[in-house]
């Protein structure tokens, strides 16, 4: 049995210089000379648990202060956001305003709540809006960025036992929330959930939901999205329109608008709907249509150029009146020479038009004073809106109609004072037509439900052509209005229209 040890001996022998990082046979002991060696290799191992350890503290303290850094931007950011709702010093009241700010902020996230008051003097409604805010750079965990933001309307009990009231035990509940990014852009979602009303009275509301989105840049431009199954209010069995229905079915809106108002400031968009009814009951207490249109395609384009904002934009749809089917009803519209500034500014006193004043001392023209101003930059630039085509084709027969509304020439001196009213008089320029062919006007009686019959037409247009308003060319109809240089002229022939200026002499031929 002796050879067989010194064979084990062997297989223990020391290793070969060299030879450390080699595992030994089960049954020997690690050479000595390998053993520090290994303490070198867990001493490495421990260094590199502490570097780990280290960077994860690092990483962590610089997510903690970006945090910290984000939420003090949006404080200071939404604060102010909200202190410009407010009623301002020496201006009208806004009809919709904030009356009360508070802000709770903390590491990771915030709350904004905001006290609003929606209308004027005795039919001012107080509601409370909350913002729930979660700082980034990992706002909620759901994502980068520097805010999500979750807001809902908070309801007092009269309010929660009034709506319960009226909605039963429904959800309403909807959903808005928007992501904020670094750069000062936003994404806003809203789903609204379906909901039924039915009012005492018998009336009835009936909608099926809504979805929109909204991703508005760092520079105020935006894209757009919207999508709104069905709607339906039904009027009660007694009053001016007993049992009137009116139904919406399968709107969508999508487009892009620019700054600083993109939904004013529209570019390329599109839209559509299945179908739009207006629907009453008939003596038989059976519903009938009264007006429907249908298949509804709707694109605009819109862009700025040299501070000017120009936009076109069309409509194609069929339907019915009455009985009688509508072939195509086309619709298209243009707006020129808009300065983009000044109309998104105009556009905006509009949406905020203030109450009005209780104080009989009060100049009747403050409240204006916000239109004003940007009003006075708009009009220098010749702005033009128009309607170039409304045209519907009944039982094979078509009628146009079109209207173009354009202020030519104001001065800035002009729009200061008192010289603006008369220089917007004088320089207003407004035209009108219509034409249409004889035979589509008994259709039309027939539609609307009060048939003529042909002597009874062809006298009263007899009678209108005598008196200069229409003018008759074989088997169409004409008419056409127009106001330019403070005159007003029906078919070209001038007319007395009570406060012009100029009446008597036509404008000059152009």
């Amino acid at each position: 049995m002796a050879p067989a040890r010194g064979r084990a001996s062997s297989r223990c022998a020391p290793l070969k210089a060299g030879a450390c990082g080699a595992r030994p046979p089960p049954q020997c002991a690690a050479p000595a000379r390998c053993r520090p060696a290994r303490k070198n290799r867990e001493s490495r191992m421990n260094k590199k648990t502490v570097l780990a350890a280290a960077l994860g503290a690092v990483v962590v303290a610089g997510w903690a202060g970006a945090t910290y850094v984000t939420g003090q931007k949006l404080k200071t950011a939404l604060v102010a956001q909200a202190e410009g709702w407010k009623a301002q010093p020496g201006q009208p009241q806004p009809a919709f305003r904030v009356t009360d700010v508070q802000y709770r902020a903390g590491l990771l996230g915030a709350t904004r709540t905001l006290t609003l008051a929606i209308g004027c003097g005795a039919e001012t409604t107080p509601l409370t809006w909350r913002d729930d805010i979660r700082h980034g750079p990992l706002p909620g965990f759901a994502g980068f960025g520097a805010a999500r933001i979750d807001s809902s309307l908070v309801l007092s009990a009269e309010q929660q036992a009034q709506l319960k009231k009226l909605l039963g035990d429904a959800q309403t509940q909807l959903s808005l929330r928007t992501l904020v990014a670094y750069n000062g852009g936003y994404k806003t979602q809203l789903e609204v959930p379906a909901l039924r009303i039915k009012s005492p009275e018998g009336g009835d509301f009936e909608f099926k939901g809504a979805s929109a989105w909204v991703q508005v840049r760092a520079d105020g431009g935006a894209r757009y999205e919207a999508s709104l199954p069905s709607y339906a209010v039904s009027a009660p069995g007694q009053g001016p329109a007993p049992g009137m229905r009116f139904v919406v079915t399968d709107a969508k809106l999508q487009g892009e608008g620019y700054a600083p108002m993109w939904w004013a400031l529209s570019g390329k968009g599109s839209g559509s709907m299945a179908a739009m009814n207006f629907e009453t009951v008939a003596a038989d207490g059976q519903r009938k249509p009264m007006f429907t249109l249908k298949n509804m395609k709707y694109t605009q384009d819109g862009g700025i150029a040299g501070g000017l904002y120009q936009a076109s934009g069309s409509l194609q749809a069929q339907g019915q009146i009455g009985s009688l089917p509508l072939d195509a009803v086309t619709m298209k519209f243009s707006l020129k020479q808009l300065h983009a500034q000044s109309y998104a500014a105009l556009m905006g006193a509009l949406m905020n038009t203030g109450c009005p004043s209780k104080d009989p001392a009060a100049d009747p023209m403050a409240a204006l004073q916000p239109m004003l101003a940007p009003l006075k930059e708009l009009l220098p630039q010749n702005p033009q809106i128009s309607m170039d085509e409304l045209s519907v084709t009944l039982g094979g027969q078509t009628a146009k109609m079109s209207y173009q509304l354009g202020f030519n020439g104001i001065t800035a001196a002009e729009t200061e004072g008192a010289a603006l009213m008369p220089a917007l008089m004088q320089k207003m320029a407004l035209r009108m037509g219509v034409e249409a062919p004889v035979a589509l006007l008994p259709k039309l009686g027939e539609a609307l439900g009060q048939p003529l019959p042909p002597e009874l037409i062809d006298q009263q247009l007899a009678q209108a052509e005598g008196q200069g308003f229409i003018v008759r060319t074989g088997d169409s109809i004409s008419a056409k209005f127009e106001l330019r240089e403070g005159a007003a002229l029906v078919n070209g022939k001038p007319i007395a229209v009570p406060g012009l200026p100029g009446q008597g002499a036509a404008p000059a031929a152009r």
